[in-house]
């Protein structure tokens, strides 16, 4: 399963997502009382985005299916192509709770913004399972190249 390039893809895309769910994205300062943008946290001090933290566990859940699925090269084609779209949905989703996030502080005070590294993860996440889509679709030509020639 991991002897293909394309796997090890996944399996990026898979660690990340992962890794995202439990570092902040967003940290806003409003009149020295910071408050997070985070999927998973038990803090006082940060907001809960559900909407994004569906998305990312629902892009979690297909990637780690379509990374098992390494046999069935079309299916794994397909959830791979999913994966992307849930990728682009984690991108509008989080700039969905940002805005709305923003919206909502910027009502209490002066606000101040910094933004982290899992802020990019999905667009990465976006061009690992493009380079693994790639992948397998070269395996998919090999083997009707072969059968062809049988």
């Amino acid at each position: 399963m991991i002897q293909r390039i394309q796997s090890l893809y996944i399996l990026l895309a898979l660690l990340l997502g992962m890794i995202s769910l439990f570092l902040p994205w967003v940290s806003y300062d409003i009149e020295n009382t910071i408050v997070v943008f985070q999927a998973f946290s038990f803090e006082e001090e940060s907001l809960h985005t559900m909407f994004a933290t569906a998305l990312i566990v629902f892009f979690l859940g297909i990637t780690l299916v379509s990374l098992l699925t390494f046999k069935k090269r079309k299916q794994q084609m397909n959830l791979i192509k999913l994966s992307m779209m849930l990728s682009i949905l984690v991108i509008l989703g989080f700039a969905f709770d940002h805005y709305n996030n923003i919206q909502s502080l910027s009502a209490v005070g002066d606000l101040t913004m910094s933004y982290e590294l899992p802020v990019v993860f999905p667009v990465v996440n976006l061009i690992l399972l493009w380079l693994a889509l790639r992948g397998v679709k070269k395996d998919e030509d090999l083997i009707k190249s072969v059968d062809r020639l049988r």
